[in-house]
């Protein structure tokens, strides 16, 4: 028979496997061309980092150039992104987001504000050592995991 806290870990693993396939669905965000999830975070991270170069951003990622370069491609052809060579470096290129992809970026840190606001207010009528022992929770789930 299970004990309360094996059963209150099974049910975190289903809830975070469950949240892992849900927000790996391709979507929309605003605009008429499905995105895959690591394209839309890869333009987040162009939004956040505009002049980082493919091989910065591999390396800040810890993906490949491979990888980083064949989703570039992705998004350039799907109309998120734009290409230009960098003038002071002939063999760089410098990227830039186009409005549907400012506009899918936007979508998605919607999407995630609403995820936040869930969370809030699901946690808003908590008291003081509750949410102690929470923050506490998470910060050594956080530790051990990763």
């Amino acid at each position: 028979m299970k004990t309360e806290r094996e059963t209150i870990a099974k049910q975190l693993l289903n809830l975070m496997t469950e949240f892992n396939e849900r927000d790996a669905q391709s979507r929309r965000f605003g605009t008429d061309t499905l995105l895959y999830h690591s394209e839309i975070h890869l333009l987040a991270f162009l939004k956040d980092h505009p002049d980082f170069h493919p091989a910065e951003i591999a390396r800040s990622l810890s993906l490949t150039r491979g990888a980083v370069s064949q989703t570039l491609a992705r998004l350039e052809a799907k109309g998120f992104i734009r290409k230009r060579q960098d003038p002071e470096c002939c063999r760089c290129v410098l990227l830039s987001l186009t409005e549907k992809g400012l506009t899918a970026c936007g979508n998605h840190e919607e999407q995630h504000r609403r995820y936040e606001q869930l969370i809030a207010g699901i946690l808003e009528n908590e008291d003081e050592p509750r949410l102690d022992f929470l923050q506490g929770f998470l910060e050594q789930l956080r530790k051990n995991l990763l």
